[in-house]
């Protein structure tokens, strides 16, 4: 109760990559088909990065490991498919300071 967040459903990415701008990390929607999954599955990871040409996100199932990814094919796997719609939920509250630096 009181977390401020924001919920997005849809295909525009510029959502996400506003997030990550800011500092926040969203947990989107995520079907896998990628090496740790061999089908679809319905999970929920963090994006961690997104650019027009590369993704990243980080999995609670193997959090020793950062999967990159094109940006297409994080879409794909975002949206469930080239018709369905991604979920995101993004975190109001300001981000985290960013780590010391020497």
């Amino acid at each position: 109760p009181g977390t401020a967040y924001l919920q997005y459903e849809g295909r525009d990415a510029e959502i996400l990559k506003a997030a990550l701008k800011s500092g926040r990390m969203p947990a989107v929607t995520y079907d896998g088909r990628d090496p740790n999954y061999s089908g679809r599955i319905s999970h929920m990871v963090t994006l961690v990065f997104l650019d027009d040409k590369l993704a990243a996100i980080s999995d609670n199932n193997f959090p020793k490991e950062i999967m990159w990814m094109t940006t297409k094919e994080f879409v794909d796997r975002w949206c469930g498919g080239p018709t369905g719609k991604g979920w995101a939920v993004i975190l109001l509250s300001p981000p985290p300071p960013p780590p010391p630096r020497n």
